[in-house]
């Protein structure tokens, strides 16, 4: 494994003497430009709705609906 936690494996077949090789990055977990280009277009769909969804929920709360009871 290199500094950048790239890793190179090499396996090699003794009768034949073919060779594969793979190399193994650390980009799990991370998003893809694809993944974040359509989470941030989900959100601008969602936006107006959410901002709708807060004013409902501020107005329940300045109405006193929203006061816990412990």
């Amino acid at each position: 494994m290199d500094a950048s936690g790239i890793l190179q494996v090499s396996a090699v077949e003794k009768n034949s003497g073919k060779t594969q090789t793979i190399t193994i990055t650390s980009e799990k977990g991370r998003l893809s430009e694809d993944e974040i280009e359509r989470m941030v277009k989900e959100a601008e769909e969602f936006a107006e709705q959410d901002k709708k969804e807060k004013e409902r929920v501020d107005a329940r709360w300045v109405a006193g609906e929203g006061a816990s009871y412990v």
